[in-house]
């Protein structure tokens, strides 16, 4: 018999797996499937619990004056100079994405939140594995899931939001290794298939912000000897693309990423040139948007280009104004810097850096980032480094005398626990 505390995990569990299925929605309004059990979730926590006073424990009062101070901005330019209707859309999807999933996914203990991160690396794993089976069998659904020029869009309908997510995915894949979560035998297939579709993607920046945070991750860790490792690996897979890729690259990837690396010519990865031009255009917006924006989605409006700027922080400053791109940064500075100052475990501290570093880099190329599938990573990675502050190190393991560590599971555990 299901309990109503076990419906609320059944819920919970099912919308994090279904977070990387973003494509299930009605194509009117981006609410997804798993928004509605996001949704469902709530409700059930309201009518067993009530709602957690404080989620994200003391970064709560400031985390929710963050999301004031991003949303009221936008609120104002958007009645002194925009569309309060399509206004009210954009800021009702941030407050889901920021206010409210704390509040769903937070203020559960550490062991909840591992179960959490579980489920949503299967959910990419399958979701992926979906995906790279549509691309090989040449199913495309009317190129839902295979882009057009044959790049992999998988369930998330577009090439780089699918490599976006996969680059937030890899590091929660690697701290449940290391954290002895997950084994060997499960984590090889996992990144196996998420390699495999992020090169079907042909992401520039998706490759590049994987790297950055794996990087990250390896380099918060403050351990040479994995971060050694990881560079003589990807060395040898550098090696193997540049000498024989093109027996076994996608054409797409080797036109799109090797083409402009071996050219060095930035013209050959994509619309970089167009949206280098945006960029410019934002920035001379700037002068005029200092205080008061010029109203949510007005900005395509505006543009020469008929398109919004693809940099999430310049499109917040000039539509918002700056109040709320202080408020923005605030945000991604909590993420970021807060995990570092206080995660009680080293393991928990790296998630959290590398996960909301990646999220930020996001920002850079591409335009309003409160999708779900890119969010829920961000909160699962911030919900481990508050466990981590509420368990106050009382399952750190005894001190022992140095020994020869070996490459499993648990001894890394014990290793990256201080």
């Amino acid at each position: 018999m299901v309990t109503k505390v076990g419906l609320e995990r059944i819920l919970l569990g099912a919308a994090v797996f279904l977070a990387h299925f973003p494509l299930w929605r009605p194509s009117a309004v981006f609410f997804t499937v798993s928004d509605l059990l996001f949704c469902l979730c709530l409700l059930a926590i309201v009518l067993t619990r009530g709602l957690p006073r404080a989620p994200l424990g003391p970064l709560t009062p400031y985390w929710l004056g963050a999301c004031a101070l991003l949303v009221v901005p936008l609120v104002g330019s958007s009645l002194i100079n925009g569309v309060p209707t399509r206004a009210l859309i954009v800021i009702a999807q941030y407050l889901f994405s920021f206010a409210l999933l704390p509040f769903v996914i937070m203020g559960r203990d550490h062991d909840a939140i591992i179960d959490l991160t579980k489920i949503f690396v299967i959910g990419s794993f399958v979701a992926n594995l979906g995906g790279v089976a549509f691309y090989y069998s040449g199913f495309d659904g009317g190129f839902l899931y295979v882009s057009g020029a044959g790049r992999l869009s998988g369930f998330v309908g577009d090439p780089n939001g699918n490599a976006h997510m996969l680059a937030l995915t890899c590091p929660l894949v690697v701290y449940l290794w290391l954290s002895g979560r997950m084994t060997a035998y499960y984590v090889v297939p996992v990144l196996l298939v998420l390699a495999i579709a992020l090169v079907l993607t042909s992401s520039n920046n998706g490759l590049a912000l994987t790297g950055l945070g794996l990087s990250a991750f390896l380099v918060a860790l403050r351990d040479l000897r994995y971060l050694g490792r990881a560079l003589a690996g990807l060395a040898v897979c550098l090696l193997l693309i540049f000498a024989w890729g093109s027996f076994w690259l996608p054409e797409t990837f080797e036109q799109r990423v090797l083409g402009a690396l071996r050219s060095g010519s930035l013209d050959e990865a994509g619309t970089f040139e167009g949206r280098v031009a945006l960029i410019e255009e934002a920035l001379e917006l700037i002068d005029d948007t200092m205080l008061v924006g010029v109203g949510v989605d007005q900005y395509r409006a505006l543009s020469r280009f008929g398109a919004p700027v693809h940099n999430t922080f310049l499109l917040i400053w000039t539509e918002g104004g700056l109040p709320a791109l202080i408020g923005w940064l605030s945000l991604l500075i909590m993420v970021i810097v807060g995990a570092l100052l206080i995660a009680r475990r080293r393991l928990d501290a790296a998630l959290g850096c590398a996960v909301g570093l990646v999220f930020a880099c996001i920002g850079f190329t591409t335009s309003h980032t409160y999708g779900r599938h890119l969010v829920v990573p961000v909160h699962l990675a911030m919900a481990l480094v508050l466990a981590s502050v509420a368990a106050r190190g009382r399952d750190r393991p005894a001190v022992a005398a140095p020994q020869r560590i070996k490459v499993d599971g648990p001894a890394l555990h014990n290793r990256f626990s201080s």
